[in-house]
């Protein structure tokens, strides 16, 4: 069975759409290349509001979004990111990018409508929708991160070797640990710790026998 290929809502600035407020956009390639294996719709809240492109620059400010000269476009935003809601519902969307700080369309951080680039927390029209109806949402700043991190593969590759190294340094520590690196000639074999104990014993017991000293003879043997 194939997997189901991702649907993700962009912002169309990220794409190259002239669609911001002041006439430009907000090209990312790296939003470009990693949608290249899904199938998207890329929108402007705010054109769906019916404003214009140029037009001039708003922020939020408590529940309303306003110009710097104290116009309220309040309407159109929220009029924009109800439509938007509801292409993306249509679409399918599962993932949403968005453009950050944006009054539409920012996560986590916006402008805080004193127009001097100041930012506070909180979400923009469109974005608190989409997380309303349980679609993620990602900004392009996201997407930059996650395109400079290392893939899966090198990451697993990576971690394997390190577990192999570490499972031959243990084994080897174990077998100098538990072997002596001498052979014995007679036998051709490697000696174990236990033989060379038993030949230590024997010839203690060898020269006691001599000596004559048969007591330590019998403490060794119940000791033994």
């Amino acid at each position: 069975m194939s997997e189901e290929i991702k649907k993700v809502i962009v912002s169309a600035c990220l794409l190259g759409k002239n669609c911001r407020y002041n006439g430009k956009n907000s090209l990312c390639p790296e939003v470009v290349e990693y949608l290249k294996d899904k199938e998207y719709l890329d929108l402007c809240p705010e054109e769906l509001g019916m404003l214009p492109t140029p037009r001039p620059p708003a922020e939020l400010l408590g529940n309303k979004c306003l110009t710097q000269d104290g116009s309220d476009f309040t309407f159109y935003f929220e009029t924009g990111a109800y439509t938007a809601i509801k292409k993306a519902i249509a679409f399918k969307a599962t993932e949403a990018i968005l453009k950050t700080r944006s009054p539409s369309c920012g996560k986590g951080e916006i402008y805080d409508g004193t127009f001097t680039h100041t930012v506070k927390i909180g979400h923009g029209f469109f974005c608190e929708k989409c997380l309303t109806h349980k679609i993620k949402v990602l900004t392009e700043l996201d997407i930059i991160a996650l395109s400079q991190a290392p893939n899966e593969e090198e990451v697993s590759e990576k971690v394997v070797v390190e577990k192999v190294k570490k499972v031959s340094e243990i084994v080897l520590t174990e077998i100098i640990e538990d072997y002596i690196l001498e052979t014995n000639e007679e036998q051709k074999r490697p000696i174990f710790k236990g033989d060379a104990l038993k030949q230590t014993i024997n010839k203690e017991k060898e020269l006691e026998i001599k000596s004559g000293n048969k007591e330590r003879i019998e403490e060794n043997e119940n000791i033994y």
